[in-house]
């Protein structure tokens, strides 16, 4: 199969920095696994189902990205799905240097797993789910922020309706 990589999130929503880390990462390796992390602890804005759907309709023309989500240890998930690489976004100093954290705990979790961190476009670098949430949450129009496919689908419908929390 070749070199399989993850790209691991929580996608809430998937925004065109998203997009853009994982079609680079596409390019870079053999088989690349979007993954979605379902954490119980922390309520999500949009459900797993809508994100994950989100997903498979961006990369839905790339045949080297297969979608899937997870609960527990990304390296966990690492392993099951046969990747070797951890593939991350950085889009400024505090990204940079939190990934760097998280890396140094995963290299101690499981060392045969490297980290390799992307640098998100520069056009992209202000883009975040936070921020898109934020907006979306006060009636305003984040579609600057999205890929097609999420904006589209939040046109045709009221945000509210794929709100899980609502």
């Amino acid at each position: 199969m070749g070199i399989v990589a993850c790209y691991a999130g929580s996608f809430d929503p998937v925004t065109k920095g998203h997009e853009n880390i994982a079609l680079r990462a596409a390019k870079i390796f053999d088989k690349l696994v979007v993954a979605v992390g379902v954490n119980g602890e922390k309520k999500s804005f949009f459900p797993l189902e809508r994100r994950l759907q989100w997903l498979k309709d961006c990369f839905r023309q790339v045949p080297n990205i297969e979608v899937l989500s997870y609960e527990g240890l990304t390296v966990d998930f690492c392993r099951r799905c046969g990747a070797s690489v951890l593939v991350r976004g950085v889009r400024s100093i505090a990204d940079y240097e939190m990934e760097r954290n998280v890396a140094a705990v995963n290299r101690v979790l499981c060392p045969d797993i490297e980290t390799l961190l992307l640098f998100t476009a520069d056009e992209l670098a202000h883009v975040s789910s936070s921020n898109v949430r934020e907006i979306l949450a006060n009636g305003g129009d984040a579609s600057a922020f999205l890929p097609e496919t999420v904006r589209t689908a939040i046109s045709c419908a009221t945000s509210k309706k794929w709100m899980s929390h609502e």
